[in-house]
């Protein structure tokens, strides 16, 4: 029983020292908060973040693109709505598509090309006192149900 503890202990000692940190990549981002990191596979990595300072209530999203070896390919900023929060990322392959919120029920889904390097931008609203529900994408689509709460009376 012994002999088989220390055999494990042995074994998992020598896996976790055979770990090596290929790169590391530090972002020097003061100026920005609520950072998020999407890998995209063999379309590197994206760094989505929001500016922490305001202006006419909007402020910067900005997005980054590091290929596979952590080189920067692209950025890209936008302004949006200073209440604008990331809901959730989704990925089609070489496009991520970023569903910001905001608590009005309007929301934003940016989809930025990882081959092409742009980014588009589509507007909408959906039913006051609802929420999203079950996002995905299909052929290009980017499809969710919307569950509506029961508003008081």
């Amino acid at each position: 029983m012994n002999k088989t503890i220390y055999l494990l202990l042995l074994l998992l000692c020598s896996t976790v020292s055979r770990a090596q940190v290929t790169a590391r990549v530090e972002f020097p981002y003061r100026e920005y908060k609520d950072t998020y990191t999407t890998p995209m596979g063999e379309y590197g990595v994206l760094e989505q973040m929001f500016d922490k300072k305001t202006q006419d209530d909007k402020r910067w999203f900005k997005i980054q693109h590091y290929n596979t070896n952590l080189k920067l390919v692209a950025t890209d900023s936008m302004l949006i709505s200073k209440d604008m929060e990331l809901y959730t990322c989704e990925s089609d392959r070489e496009i991520c598509y970023s569903i910001l919120r905001e608590s009005d029920d309007s929301f934003l889904i940016v989809a930025y090309n990882t081959n092409t390097h742009k980014t588009n931008v589509i507007e909408g609203e959906y039913t006051h006192k609802g929420s999203m529900r079950s996002l995905c994408i299909e052929n290009g689509y980017l499809v969710f149900t919307r569950h509506r709460r029961r508003l008081s009376a």
